[in-house]
């Protein structure tokens, strides 16, 4: 792409950061009184053309449908291998959305206010999965699409679940081979992707790529203890320092405090904080949002130094999914009467 294009993806990018929330803004919007005040602050931001409806659900479903309207703003700036590249890392929304309904049909619950229409994973398509029954239902709905070939290998493998089977920490166990599945299937595109960008755009975005692999590993290291599985039958190769070692020490620790010992060094701060919250509620939901918020600060690096190449623009939309995201935690805590201290828990702030 040419420094003119980069220009002009760069000076909408600026305009659109300016609006994004910051730390104080999301403080405010806590310390609202109740949810109706709550919608008359969020009447005063960016937000309130979006906001035509006070009640909970329209609420998140109007907040949700900004990202993918920010996201087509952007990628039709660009043209080419970068447009292809934007295009391949925003499938990111679209998987952890698949992944959340995977979970909830092992579940057996629904929650569809933390889903997050995107690209091909839109309403539609959501309202279908959660009406299918099981996880074969799923599968079957995603007949046609990218993400069916990926599941239905891994259903033949592991054959239909069986209902008397328990499912272990935070519902995780008999999922996790869906899950892997569809991580590996998102990361394979993206490095398939980048490889085809320009010398230039490739060293602005293979550390940031390879840093989110590494994240993804951690995580299924983690949701794998206690359980008997081949680690490089679940270990995503192409990141940058979390190595098939580094999981399979992580997946075999039966004490979680060891875990800042035996990591790389810079995972041993995000290790060592989301530890500090594990020890009095023990729950992995520490660790995704530790590891969120080391993504977001990798994001903000994207835009120091030289902003003429592709990586504000993936930063950017990081920046605006944790935005919505916090959002609606925010929405849904203070419906349901959570002091400020717990929804402020929930949430990622950078």
């Amino acid at each position: 792409m040419s420094v003119s294009t980069y220009a002009y993806v760069n000076a909408r990018i600026g305009g659109m950061k300016s609006f994004l929330f910051k730390e104080e803004d999301f403080r405010g919007l806590i310390e609202s009184r109740n949810l109706e005040e709550l919608v008359s602050l969020l009447k005063n931001t960016h937000y309130s053309a979006a906001i035509t409806d006070a009640n909970v659900l329209s609420l998140e479903l109007q907040l949700k449908r900004s990202l993918y309207t920010d996201y087509l703003k952007l990628v039709n700036c660009v043209e080419g291998r970068p447009k292809e590249f934007i295009h391949s890392m925003a499938k990111k929304y679209e998987v952890e959305t698949l992944k959340s309904l995977v979970k909830m049909k092992f579940l057996g619950i629904t929650l569809s206010e933390y889903l997050i229409p995107f690209g091909t994973v839109d309403e539609t398509l959501i309202e279908k999965i959660m009406r299918a029954d099981g996880i074969s239902g799923l599968i079957e709905v995603l007949r046609g699409t990218e993400y069916f070939e990926p599941l239905k290998h891994v259903q033949q493998i592991v054959g239909e679940p069986k209902e008397e089977e328990v499912v272990i920490e935070n519902g995780q166990g008999q999922d996790l081979p869906y899950i892997n599945a569809l991580d590996a299937h998102y990361f394979h595109g993206v490095k398939e992707s980048m490889d085809r960008l320009s010398k230039k755009d490739k060293s602005m975005v293979k550390r940031f790529v390879g840093f989110n692999i590494d994240l993804s590993n951690l995580l299924m290291a983690l949701r794998l203890r206690g359980i008997t599985v081949d680690a490089e039958e679940y270990f995503i190769e192409g990141g940058e320092s979390f190595t098939l070692k580094h999981f399979r020490l992580a997946g075999a620790l039966d004490d979680l405090s060891r875990l800042p010992e035996i990591v790389p060094r810079r995972f041993i701060e995000l290790t060592s904080e989301a530890l500090s919250k594990y020890n009095e509620k023990p729950s992995l939901l520490w660790f995704e949002l530790v590891t969120k918020k080391q993504l977001l600060k990798e994001s903000k690096k994207l835009f120091l130094g030289s902003r003429f190449h592709i990586g504000t623009i993936i930063a950017y939309l990081n920046l605006k999914e944790n935005e919505i995201s916090n959002l609606i935690t925010i929405i849904k805590t203070k419906d349901e009467s959570f002091p400020a201290k717990e929804i402020e828990e929930l949430l990622v702030l950078v």
